[in-house]
């Protein structure tokens, strides 16, 4: 996460530049850029917990034979999965908050930026 979030402040240091320029203060810089990551690995995490649902659900429609060696793990020849809301929530939470502190280094780096240093940057 970290070294994606520096190739981004790498590729946008002339953005970074211009907001600076226009009178973005520090903060503003590095609480844009943290809110980024945060959405990101909300979207991320949804997505993840959406598929998982999905395969569970798949998963919980296939009948498997009692006389399997998976029998300890059936409920009448089925997997059955158990996921408590909180624990979902629980792990949303913790994805946003890896991805904002992945993104904490490299959003302080480019809220330090100097607007004409940023802008005279060619690539």
């Amino acid at each position: 996460i970290t070294n994606t979030y520096r190739m981004i402040m790498h590729e946008r240091t002339r953005e970074i530049g211009t907001m600076r320029a226009l009178g973005m203060q520090r903060a503003d810089v590095r609480r844009l850029f943290l809110l980024e990551a945060g959405f990101l690995g909300l979207a991320g995490a949804a997505a993840g917990m959406a598929a998982a649902f999905a395969v569970m659900g798949s998963v919980s429609l296939v009948r498997f034979g009692l006389d399997t060696p998976l029998f300890l793990f059936l409920d009448g020849g089925r997997m059955r999965f158990a996921l408590p809301p909180g624990q979902v929530v629980m792990n949303i939470g913790f994805v946003v908050i890896l991805c904002m502190a992945g993104a904490a280094a490299p959003a302080s780096r480019a809220a330090g930026l100097e607007p004409g240093a940023a802008l005279r940057k060619t690539f």
